[in-house]
C-alpha cells in the first residue's frame, strides 16, 4: 500500500519540496515553470499526477475497508454476533400492539406511536414476523 493516511497537503508545501528535490539533485527549481506546450507547465503535469495518485490510493483505501468490513460482518454473522444496530423492538410489547392493530383497535400510525418508532418501521416490523411465521412466503 502507498499510503497508510491520506491528509491535505497544501500546493505550496509540494512545490517547496519539488524544488528542494530539484536542488539537491543540481537542477535549477526554474525548470518548474518551464512551459510543456498548451499553456501546460511542468509544476502542473506533475502536480496533476501526484492529484491523480492520491485519488486512486484513497479509493483503494475505501474498497480495502469496505472488503475488510464484509469479512468482519460475515465472520461475525456466522459466529451468531448480532451485527448493526440493534432493534428497538421488544417482542412482548410489540405482540400486544400487533395484536390491537390486527383487530382494528388501532390504526398503524396509531401502533407506530406507541411502540415509539416510525410507521414504516412498524409495518417493516409486521411484514418480518408474517413472513417468519409464513416460513418466508
Amino acid at each position: 500500500m502507498l499510503f497508510t493516511e491520506l491528509k491535505k497537503i497544501r500546493e505550496e508545501d509540494v512545490r517547496a519540496r519539488l524544488e528542494e528535490q530539484l536542488r539537491a539533485r543540481g537542477v535549477d527549481p526554474a525548470i518548474l515553470s518551464q512551459e510543456l506546450g498548451a499553456g501546460v507547465t511542468v509544476e502542473q503535469l506533475l502536480s496533476d499526477v501526484v492529484d491523480e495518485l492520491i485519488a486512486e490510493a484513497a479509493d483503494a483505501n475505501r474498497e480495502s475497508f469496505r472488503a475488510r468490513q464484509r469479512i468482519g460482518f460475515a465472520q461475525a454473522r456466522e459466529s451468531g454476533r448480532a451485527v448493526g444496530r440493534p432493534t428497538r423492538r421488544a417482542d412482548d410489547q410489540f405482540e400486544r400492539v400487533r395484536a390491537m392493530y390486527e383487530e382494528k383497535e388501532i390504526s398503524g400510525a396509531e401502533a407506530a406511536k406507541l411502540l415509539g418508532v416510525a410507521r414504516g418501521t412498524f409495518y417493516r416490523w409486521l411484514k418480518e414476523t408474517s413472513e417468519n411465521a409464513g416460513g418466508g412466503q
